[in-house]
């Protein structure tokens, strides 16, 4: 059984534009060059079950899915926990729990259109209206910029939460 070698891959790269000789072979001299396979590896088990999410993580792909009944569960689980420390808590998860680009819970939400959900979160006073991604854009902005959502649907949320930006004397200008 023959061994597997592959090229080095600058070298073919070179050789295949037509630059021979800055990767130094020959066109009848292509030499090759063994990597480790990548099945060399041991790989884990497959009775072994994936790492658990973290409560974070579970909350903020239950917003971005638009799961209502997992948001509130997760809410309630955590603000029992604590020992009726609501609002320190509920700061903690609709305000400090992000993503590495700044996006919360409510954000997802308000991108991918589920209104209800949206509706949900707004009854906490907590919510930072305020808040921005890394991009320096708010939950409205985010929620105009829906994705895969037809108008009705991106107007709908953006309308649910300019109302409540209103109400609470907030201007959405970019900052």
């Amino acid at each position: 059984m023959a061994k597997k070698v592959l090229i080095d891959p600058k070298a073919a790269r070179n050789f295949y534009a037509g630059r021979a000789n800055e990767a130094k072979v020959q066109k009848d001299e292509l030499q090759f060059t063994h990597f480790p396979s990548r099945s060399s590896k041991k790989s884990a088990p497959l009775t072994e079950k994936p790492p658990e999410l973290s409560v974070e993580s579970k909350f903020l792909s239950a917003c971005e899915n638009g799961d209502l009944e997992a948001v509130k569960e997760i809410i309630d689980d955590e603000i029992k926990d604590k020992n009726g420390e609501t609002s320190p808590v509920l700061r903690k998860i609709l305000n400090e729990w992000k993503t590495a680009f700044g996006k919360t819970g409510f954000m997802f939400a308000a991108f991918n259109g589920h209104k209800k959900l949206v509706q949900f979160l707004l009854t906490f006073k907590e919510l930072d209206l305020e808040q921005r991604d890394v991009e320096g854009q708010d939950a409205l902005a985010i929620a105009n910029s829906g994705s895969d959502l037809d108008f009705n649907s991106k107007m709908h949320v953006a309308t649910v939460i300019a109302e409540e930006l209103l109400k609470r004397g907030i201007s959405s200008q970019s900052k």
